[in-house]
This record gives structure tokens, sequence and C-alpha cells, in this order.
């Protein structure tokens, strides 16, 4: 029983403390941190310190974003978290069928429109396919291209205005309609952009008229939230006043045209039957498996506030980092993520083709992007082990043995420092993820919860876990046991 209980406590130690073991060395390395810092300052995104904007989403219901900006203490339901969560995975669901396409591009890349003339506005897309933008919406019911703009009016709205948004100013596009839950029916439609400038002109004249209700803190132009009756937390708190207004104008339908795209449908239903009710986990999952059965089986989500600076300052890292010019093909890209050990592991994006020393003939490596919110020089001397180990889950999956981690500090005056990590070579590397994502096959009750390894103890600093009583009671060893 002594040697069970040593096993044991080896595996419940966290996830990031075990994957930091196989970490061979971590130095900086001063030519890659050259070269952004160099980028960093002769591009054109390198201005001032992050400005306030409009996500491009708020623009389509000003009406919340009015509330959002007015009352940000207002936080969303138990109800409304679950609602949300389980859209989020139904997506990231899609998100992998499509990935297996071949002119799949990317995933959640960032438009900023001040640098195509829309001055404040920032968007993120779901991901491309050629040079298509396309958009993943879950729903009760799925619509049909006759009732889409009616029904949906801020969804039709998004994708136009990405599309004038996009440098390359795409006019054919495709939204993708999911439905919340399993089988997960879908319907495609494709959207072909009639009158760009129309559907531009729009989206200004959206900015201007939120930034008037703001500076008169008067909503009434803004019309009737188009969440109202389903995902509107305002209208749970009743601090609106929906009631009393008109649905908000919109001539969208003019400027475009949409349409059934029966043959990616049919496509894409194919992935769908062929990949199952199967279950894929987040990098973030694997390394806190504890947070992400909190998530999935107790569908509770914590509260999150996103970091505007971080937000906008991991975008400057990424478009310093694109013109290093070490991008990966799409074919490269498909080759890579063939290399996936794990398929319940959702698909990498981050990666550069790097010529070195070490691979003259150039070696497709894994990267990691983090902000570093500290002000002390020393925090530049090395890399937190979470960042290790967010690396060191890629390098164990696709089969790796080094990569690189950029940072950028935003309060050290946006300096940049990048870091080689080498890891060991060691047959037991890729097993801890392995022990990790069959573990989380298998929990689904908190009675099993000591199954799964420990959260680092930071992670509930102020012990208000949801799972901080099973965890850490009747001998249990939860986070809070590891000091």
């Amino acid at each position: 029983m002594d040697l069970y209980n040593r096993i044991l406590d080896c595996y419940m130690e966290n996830v990031i403390k075990r994957l930091n073991t196989f970490v061979q060395s971590v130095q900086k390395h001063e030519t890659f941190s050259a070269k952004v810092r160099t980028a960093l300052k002769e591009g054109s995104f390198m201005e001032t310190p992050p400005k306030i904007y409009y996500n491009l989403t708020e623009l389509c219901n000003p009406q919340a974003a009015y509330w959002a900006r007015i009352a940000p203490q207002i936080q969303e339901s138990r109800k409304l978290k679950v609602k949300f969560g389980k859209g989020n995975r139904i997506h990231e669901k899609v998100e992998r069928w499509l990935a297996t396409f071949d002119n799949f591009l990317c995933n959640e890349s960032i438009l900023d429109g001040t640098l195509e003339g829309f001055e404040g506005i920032r968007g993120k897309v779901d991901c491309l396919l050629g040079d298509a933008i396309v958009e993943i919406k879950t729903k009760e019911e799925l619509p049909s291209a006759e009732n889409v703009v009616s029904l949906y009016p801020q969804d039709v709205e998004q994708i136009a205005f990405y599309s004038v948004m996009h440098p390359d100013k795409p006019k054919v596009n495709y939204m993708i309609f999911v439905k919340n839950q399993s089988p997960y029916e879908l319907i495609v439609f494709k959207l072909t952009i009639k009158n760009l400038n129309k559907i531009g002109e729009l989206l200004i004249s959206r900015k201007i008229l939120l930034d008037n209700a703001l500076k008169e803190k008067d909503p009434s132009s803004l019309g009737k939230c188009r969440y109202k009756g389903s995902l509107c937390k305002f209208e749970e708190a009743k601090v609106c006043q929906c009631d009393k207004l008109d649905n908000l104008p919109s001539d969208i339908n003019n400027f475009l045209e949409i349409t059934y795209d029966e043959e990616l449908s049919k496509k894409l239903k194919e992935v769908r039957d062929s990949e199952g009710d199967k279950e894929t986990y987040s990098i973030w999952e694997i390394l806190m498996p504890r947070k992400c059965f909190i998530k999935r089986n107790l569908q509770v989500e914590e509260n999150f506030i996103k970091n505007e600076v971080k937000e906008d300052r991991r975008d400057l890292l990424k478009k310093a980092i694109k013109k290093l010019k070490m991008g990966l093909t799409n074919s490269e890209f498909m080759e890579v993520k063939k290399m996936n050990k794990d398929d319940r592991l959702s698909p990498y994006w981050n990666w550069l083709k790097i010529k070195d020393a070490k691979a003259p003939e150039g070696e497709i490596i894994p990267i990691t992007l983090h902000v570093n919110l500290y002000s002390n020089k020393s925090t530049m001397e090395s890399v937190d082990p979470y960042r290790l180990a967010e690396l060191a889950t890629v390098a164990a999956s696709y089969g790796k043995r080094r990569g690189f981690v950029f940072i950028i500090y935003p309060n050290l005056n946006n300096q940049i420092q990048v870091f080689e990590v080498n890891f060991k070579e060691d047959r037991e590397f890729y097993k801890v993820i392995k022990e990790v994502l069959n573990a989380l096959d298998k929990v689904k009750t908190k009675e099993e919860i000591e199954t799964l390894p420990v959260c680092p103890r930071y992670c509930n600093s102020k012990k208000d876990c949801p799972l901080n009583e099973e965890c850490n009671s009747e001998e249990r060893k939860g986070c809070l046991y590891y000091v």
C-alpha cells in the first residue's frame, strides 16, 4: 500500500511540474529577440499604448455594447455561462472538422480595422478556407437562406463587416450554423458581397451611433438588443429598457446575397459523421485537468476578465513575428498537423519554419506567445513553468525536441525576449499527456476527481474554486495539499 501511495503522490503532482522535468535547457535567443524588436520598431502598428476600441461584435449589437461599458459589474448567470460554454465546445468541434480541409488556413485571427480605414475597430475571424472568411454559430434552431437575416442580423452583419475590414476584401465568405446538441445538425451559407462600400459606410455609421450614445449616456437610438429573450445578461439584470425600443434598423441584406451551399454542407457533415461525438481538449485543459472537469462536467464557468493590454500586446507580438517571414505554407501546416499523436488534443496553430545552425535546411518548430505584465527586469531572465509546460505539451504531442517562447513586456517599454527551449529524449515524455487525456475521458463525477492530477496551488489562491471541498477534504490531496 505504501508503494501505491507513493505512485499516486507522483501522479497527483500537477501536470505543469511533471512536464517541466523534461526540459533540458532554456536559453535566451538574442538573434530572434533582436529581429522581433526591429520588426516592432519598423512596423506601422507600433504607435502608442493600447487605445480604447470597439470589438466588431459590439457594433453588431450596440445596445448590449452600451450596457457592457456602462455596467461592467453585471455578470452572466450560471445558466448563461453554461449555455456559452456549451456553444464554445461545439464551436471547437466544428473548427476541428474544418481543419481537415486542404484549404483550411488559420483560426481566430485578428483584423485591425485601423489599418484599413476603420479607426478604433478590431475583430477576430473564426477561420479561413482559402481566401474566404468562415464564421461558426451555434443555435437552438437552424435558419434558412430566406430568414437568416431576420433571425440573426448580428451574425450576417459580423461577417459582412469582416469582409470590408480584411485587407483582401474577400467577396465570397461562409457562415456555418450548428444546432447546439448532438448529432449537431448543420447548414452552410455562402455570402456573396455585392457592395463593399455600402457595408463599410454602415460599419462607420454604427460606430458613430455607439460613440454618441455613450457620450450622451442615452442608449435609446441603439435599438433593441438582438439577444433579447435568449442570451442577454442585461435583460436578466433588468437594467435595460429594450421593451420600449424598436429593432435596430439594418439594410445589410441589400448589399449581399445569401445562398445555401450544398457542397460545403455535405462535406462538413461527412467529416462530422466520421468524427463522431469525440471530445477534444485544449492545452490549458491538459495542464489544468480539474478545471477542465469543472467546466465540462459541472458546467461551471469561472469568472474571467479579459485584459485589453494583454490582448493588444499579444496581437503586436504576432504581427512582429509574422514580419520575420518564417510562417508555414498551407501544405506544411497540413503535414505538421498529421504529426499530432492523439487527435483528442486540439490542433496547435503556432509554428515557425526556422533555418539555423541546428537545422540548416529548415525545421518546423512550435512557438508560444506570452505577455508578461511584471515591471521587474529580473522577470526577463527566465520563463515561468506554465509557459514551459505549454510548450512541452506541444513538443511531446508532435514529437518535437525544441521550441521557442516569445515574450513581450508592456511595462518594461515593450521589451522583447525570446527563449529557446530544448527537451530531453525520454519515452515517458508523451505518456504524461496521454495519461491526462485518458483520465479526462474517464472522470465524470466528483467522487472520481482524485484520479485527475491536481491544479497548481496558485489556481486556488482565494480558496474559492468550485471543487475546493472535494479536492481538499477527507484526506484528499488537492491543490492546497501541495505547499
